[in-house]
């Protein structure tokens, strides 16, 4: 009943049967970056070591071994669980294979904007039995077990990845796709990865999990120079929540750009707009830490929508 916090990145919950089960076979599991660890860390998570810990099963026993790392291994116990450790500000996580990116770079959107950050610190908790409750706008209650987190099968038989990060954001992604199932006209018979797969838009997600509306802005047809000058004079992200968009015919393989940065068909969430030096920051849910700076005449070039959910007159 316990979760492993490492260095500052990354959560393991021990309660999750994934793990359990593992080690009823193996009874030695060991954790790090490198290929011939047990359970492999990604790359993304440069807080663990390659080779960062051994869990063991003694008897009815359970013993975490740090193996010398060098941010360390810090045991939480049940009654200090919690979904989100840290500045939920500097929030980072890594897409997995789920098609996913409208909600992910709406999270990130969120985390930037104080209103939005509001929403996600209240979204997520974790109850007496373990078990992450998601609550969204004007939705139930949904719970998601600890063996949830891991993602799923497909119905072709492929393994889907969860978001990489805090167990916070793995537990939305996953009652998000559980939300979208019961409401969906696909039928409950549909696996909640298949249908959070379909693809979707940031402005809709908002909505679903907030409330909050947004204005959907066609960037090859409105005056986009106007708009962002408008949204970084009354506020930026301090005062808006803004996702944005590449067009599904990409013109470099399955890119929008000739530098290979911007993927076709992809949400992207807007870190900051600066008008002095016409400049827009993007980031990318695929790897959260990584700042894209590109010149307006870009972002008006390679992306086709920007949806904006103006805060500043929320309390």
């Amino acid at each position: 009943d316990c979760q492993l916090y490492i260095g500052n990145d990354l959560t393991i919950d021990l309660r999750n049967k994934n793990i359990l089960n593992e080690l009823e076979k193996k009874h030695k599991i060991t954790v790090g970056r490198l290929n011939t660890c047990d359970f492999i860390v990604p790359e993304f998570h440069d807080q663990v070591s390659r080779r960062h810990l051994l869990i063991e099963k003694d008897d009815n026993d359970i013993i975490v071994t740090d193996l010398s790392s060098t941010n360390g291994t810090n045991v939480v116990p049940k009654r200090k669980i919690k979904p989100f450790y840290g500045d939920l500000s500097m929030l980072s996580f890594k897409q997995g294979n789920i098609g996913d990116c409208y909600l992910l770079s709406t999270i990130y959107a969120m985390s930037q904007n104080p209103v939005g950050l509001r929403y996600l610190e209240n979204m997520v908790r974790v109850d007496n039995d373990g078990n992450y409750i998601v609550k969204f706008h004007n939705n139930s209650e949904i719970s998601i077990a600890p063996d949830e987190l891991d993602g799923q099968i497909d119905n072709k038989g492929n393994k889907k990845y969860s978001v990489s990060g805090d167990l916070g954001i793995k537990a939305i992604e996953r009652a998000y796709g559980k939300m979208l199932k019961d409401n969906s006209w696909w039928g409950n018979n549909t696996g909640t990865i298949v249908v959070l797969d379909r693809g979707g838009f940031s402005d809709e997600s908002l909505y679903q999990m907030t409330g909050l509306y947004s204005k959907s802005t066609n960037i090859k047809k409105d005056n986009i120079f106007r708009i962002l000058y408008d949204i970084e004079q009354t506020g930026g992200n301090r005062n808006h929540i803004l996702t944005c968009s590449t067009p599904s015919n990409g013109k470099y393989n399955g890119y929008v750009d000739p530098d290979h940065e911007f993927i076709e068909n992809h949400a992207y969430a807007v870190k900051y707009i600066n008008s002095k030096t016409r400049t827009i920051g993007i980031i990318n849910p695929h790897n959260t830490k990584k700042t894209h700076s590109i010149s307006w005449d870009d972002f008006a070039k390679y992306f086709d929508y920007l949806h904006d959910a103006n805060t500043q007159f929320i309390v």
